[in-house]
């Protein structure tokens, strides 16, 4: 919230202000959104489980991504 604005002069303005201004857009990107903040996060929170092969997750996929064993095995 952007509480230097005053709901009534701005409402949008007053309730998005602060995302808008600290919401960073990547170079590739045209706009940002709650959600695809909220994507990217998942996703990262996705990659940091998978690469942790101390969990049964993280072992099924590196051993899924080890493609030299997969082509060596014939599967």
């Amino acid at each position: 919230m952007d509480e230097s604005v005053k709901p009534c002069d701005d409402f949008y303005q007053h309730v998005c202000g602060n995302f808008i201004k600290n919401a960073p857009i990547s170079q590739n990107k045209t706009g940002v959104s709650a959600l695809s903040i909220a994507q990217v996060n998942l996703e990262a929170t996705i990659a940091k489980i998978l690469a942790d092969t101390s969990n049964d997750a993280g072992k099924f996929y590196a051993s899924c991504m080890n493609t030299a064993l997969i082509e060596e095995l014939g599967m």
